[in-house]
C-alpha cells in the first residue's frame, strides 16, 4: 500500500507539472493561423518601432504577419494572446514594473538604468524597457524575445542574420529582467576606413539587435568615446 501511495503521488506530481508546462506556452502563430496581436504603449516611438521588428521577424518566421495596433483600440476577435510593446497600461495593471527614467549625472546607478523585461503574465507577453533619453531598453527587448525564438545576428547585414522557418510559432513561459553592464558597448566599425552610409546603416540596425549602444549620437556625449 505504500508503494503504491508513492507510486500514485509521483504520478500526480509529474502530471501537475506537465499540465502546468502545458499552460505557460503560448501560441502566436498556428500551422499558418494568427492567433496573436501586437499591442503598442501610445505615443512612445520607440515602442511602435520594436512593434514593427516583432511583426516583421515573426512574419520572417512563419509568413504570418500578426496585426500592431495602438493600446485601447479592439484586438481582432479571433486574438488569444497580446504582445504588449513598451509601457502599456496593462502591464502596469498585471502589476510589471517596465525600466523608465533617464538621470544625465554621473553616478553608479546610471549603469542600471537602460534595462528591460521580457515576461509572460497569463495570455500577454510583456516586452519593454527604459526607452528614455538616450536609452533604447524596449528595442533591446524585442529582440531579447526574437532570440528565445531562435533568431540570431552575428554580423551586420542578411548575410549574418539566422531566422528560424516555423509553421507553428510557441512561446514558453518567460521572465526576463536585464541590463547593460557598460554604457558604451560598441566595436570599431571600419578601423581608419571611413564606413559607407549603407555600412552605417546596417551596423545601427545591428547594435540595436545584439545590445550594442553603437555610434548612438545620444549617448556619445555622455561619455568619452573609446577607440583603437
Amino acid at each position: 500500500k505504500c508503494r503504491l501511495k508513492y507510486k500514485l503521488l509521483g504520478i500526480l506530481v509529474i502530471t501537475t507539472f506537465a499540465l502546468q508546462l502545458q499552460a505557460a506556452s503560448l501560441t502566436l502563430v498556428e500551422a499558418g493561423k494568427s492567433k496573436a496581436a501586437i499591442v503598442v504603449a501610445a505615443n512612445e516611438p520607440q515602442a511602435q518601432k520594436a512593434a514593427q521588428e516583432l511583426q516583421a521577424y515573426l512574419d520572417k518566421m512563419s509568413g504570418v504577419k500578426l496585426p500592431i495596433l495602438t493600446e485601447g483600440q479592439p484586438v481582432p476577435p479571433d486574438t488569444e494572446i497580446r504582445l504588449l510593446v513598451g509601457h502599456t497600461e496593462t502591464a502596469k495593471k498585471l502589476g510589471v514594473n517596465v525600466p523608465a527614467g533617464f538621470d544625465p549625472s554621473i553616478r553608479a546607478e546610471a549603469f542600471e538604468e537602460e534595462g528591460c523585461v521580457v515576461k509572460t503574465v497569463k495570455n500577454n507577453i510583456i516586452i519593454g524597457g527604459n526607452s528614455d533619453g538616450p536609452y533604447q531598453g524596449t528595442l533591446f527587448a524585442a529582440y531579447a524575445f526574437l532570440e528565445k525564438l531562435g533568431c540570431r545576428w552575428y554580423f551586420p547585414g542578411k548575410w549574418g542574420e539566422i531566422t528560424p522557418r516555423l509553421e507553428t510559432i510557441t512561446v514558453p513561459d518567460l521572465n526576463v529582467k536585464t541590463r547593460p553592464d557598460f554604457p558604451l558597448r560598441m566595436i570599431w566599425l571600419s578601423g581608419w576606413i571611413e564606413p559607407t552610409a549603407e555600412e552605417s546603416h546596417l551596423y545601427a540596425d545591428w547594435c540595436a539587435r545584439i545590445g550594442f549602444s553603437g555610434w548612438n549620437p545620444n549617448v556619445s556625449p555622455m561619455y568619452p568615446l573609446v577607440g583603437d
